[in-house]
């Protein structure tokens, strides 16, 4: 059964939560305080570097778990990383995904499994070091393996190149094996 929006009271679809160091990394939902943050580091990160008041916010909020990872070490809110993760169970058609806005993805929906769609992802510019990605892999992983078991994962993914310029990517990878992959990302981290 597919919880709805207003069942969820805030709370996310599937819960992750772990610490690594002054690192929290877990699941919110849009009503969740943090998601200002959220919304004010991805409108940084896509947008306008500068612009510390703007947010980027859609439609695709509300139905959607966001994976943070926030440094305790600043404070309790300061959010470093996010992606946002909207869920298919098998048959339910009506729901729509971000990544049909920029790509054919009929022939992926007209099978009739599960899909996670993994988008909006960034992490704030100082710690563009991988660490807080590997950080966000693993929750990922965990959202998936320990929930929800997905067959596929569809993301919409930015890729910047050295002038700055993006060219949109969408990416579909097979789950099967992803904990055992992942399980162990935070080994080449430091605490």
């Amino acid at each position: 059964m597919v919880t709805s929006s207003k069942d969820l009271e805030g709370k996310p679809k599937f819960n992750v939560e772990f610490n690594f160091g002054s690192y929290q990394v877990k699941t919110i939902r849009n009503s969740d305080p943090l998601m200002s943050n959220v919304k004010k580091l991805r409108f940084k990160s896509f947008f306008d570097e500068k612009n510390l008041n703007k947010i980027d916010s859609d439609e695709f909020d509300e139905l959607c778990d966001h994976l943070v990872v926030i440094d305790t070490s600043k404070s309790i809110d300061y959010v470093v990383g996010t992606y946002r993760l909207l869920y298919r169970q098998n048959e339910d058609v009506s729901v729509r995904f971000y990544s049909q806005s920029e790509f054919n993805i009929t022939n992926i929906l007209n099978k009739r499994s599960s899909l996670l769609e993994a988008g909006r992802s960034c992490v704030r510019k100082e710690y563009r070091d991988g660490r807080i990605i590997k950080l966000l892999w693993k929750g990922l992983a965990t959202y998936i393996v320990k929930y929800i078991r997905v067959g596929s994962y569809v993301g919409s993914v930015a890729v910047i190149d050295k002038n700055f310029d993006t060219t949109d990517v969408l990416i579909i990878l097979d789950t099967k094996n992803l904990l055992k992959k992942y399980s162990n990302l935070s080994k080449g981290l430091t605490k």
